[in-house]
């Protein structure tokens, strides 16, 4: 028995053989070093029985697709009405029923849409509740605004851009506002289109979800020697043969954040390109995760302080406030994300 490590086969073996009568024990074979037809019969029975208590004892593992034995998976599986592909070994069977047990227990919420679009897809998504964006009248109910902007932008009452109160009237002279109108950061509120959903219409109803992706990559580059520009003296462009590129934000969107750490993308997390508007607003979260001036000396090299740099990110360009900001010695690098 060389698979016998938890020696229940010899266990049970010889408590079977011990229950026989001694006389069909030594009559079994004339050589006691060797194994009669009825010790074979007995040890045959003993492994039988060991399976049987092996599967007792790992009952409670077997009821979880994490621990359960190889032979389990296409049970479970199937309670699940998972369709398991063929060519699949036995670790990739059990990550595809584990994947499936995750999908379910999560099923019909915003934050497992937008996982699956990112598992279809590979692109980064983000999942609007149309119906979230529908004009209507406040109520008793609704919690007060207040005068305290920042307080209403953090509890989602106002719009981070515009300002707009929750189911109220847009400013349409905020022109970033107005630019995001068809994009998944709208902040203005519809009235209800209950025409078919076909290209931009029908969008804002009540059973509506918008589902948004990013099929663009944003791709780090640096640190690079920045070079300034042949008409605009001061100015300095991030790509190193003088070109103009629009650039881009760092995705920062990855598996841990989503399940139980799940949170909505914002803008400045996903690989767009980084308005002037979107600078304005998120240049304390894009700089330097996204783009960044350094000063190098030797080995070494810090950051530039964001008071000291203007950057001008549709253009791909940067300026720097001080006449001299870095110190003797340093050299300027640059580190950027474009796609």
């Amino acid at each position: 028995m060389p698979d016998d490590r938890d020696l229940y086969a010899a266990y049970y073996s010889e408590r079977l053989w011990s229950l026989l009568p001694a006389l069909y024990r030594n009559v079994d074979s004339d050589d006691i070093d060797k194994k009669g037809p009825l010790r074979e019969l007995v040890e045959r029975l003993g492994g039988q029985i060991a399976v049987v208590r092996r599967g007792m004892d790992r009952t409670l593992e077997d009821q979880s697709i994490e621990s359960c034995d190889d032979w389990l998976i296409p049970y479970l599986g199937d309670l699940l009405a998972t369709n398991l592909v063929a060519g699949l070994d036995a670790r990739g069977r059990r990550l595809d029923v584990a994947k499936t047990i995750y999908y379910r227990r999560r099923k019909g919420t915003v934050a497992i849409l937008e996982e699956i679009a990112a598992d279809i897809t590979g692109w980064s998504a983000r999942i609007v509740e149309f119906f979230r964006r529908l004009s209507r009248t406040r109520h008793n109910f609704d919690p007060p605004i207040g005068t305290d902007r920042e307080q209403a932008v953090v509890d989602g009452l106002v719009g981070t851009r515009s300002g707009t109160p929750a189911g109220g009237f847009a400013d349409l002279r905020n022109a970033p506002a107005a630019v995001s109108t068809s994009t998944a950061f709208n902040e203005f509120f519809h009235t209800a289109d209950f025409r078919k959903g076909r290209n931009a219409t029908g969008w804002h109803n009540i059973p509506r979800l918008g589902v948004f992706l990013w099929r663009l990559k944003s791709y780090g580059c640096g640190p690079t020697t920045p070079v300034e520009h042949h008409t605009c003296g001061g100015q300095y462009t991030f790509d190193p043969t003088g070109r103009e590129i629009p650039l881009f934000a760092r995705n920062i969107r990855d598996p841990s954040q989503y399940g139980d750490a799940w949170v909505t993308p914002d803008e400045w997390m996903l690989p767009t390109p980084v308005t002037v508007e979107l600078w304005k607003q998120e240049q304390s979260r894009l700089y330097p995760s996204s783009v960044s001036l350094l000063k190098v000396s030797g080995v070494f090299s810090d950051v530039v302080p964001l008071q000291n740099v203007k950057v001008i990110p549709d253009r791909g360009r940067l300026e720097l406030k001080l006449p001299d900001p870095l110190p003797s010695g340093a050299a300027p690098r640059v580190t950027y994300h474009s796609n």
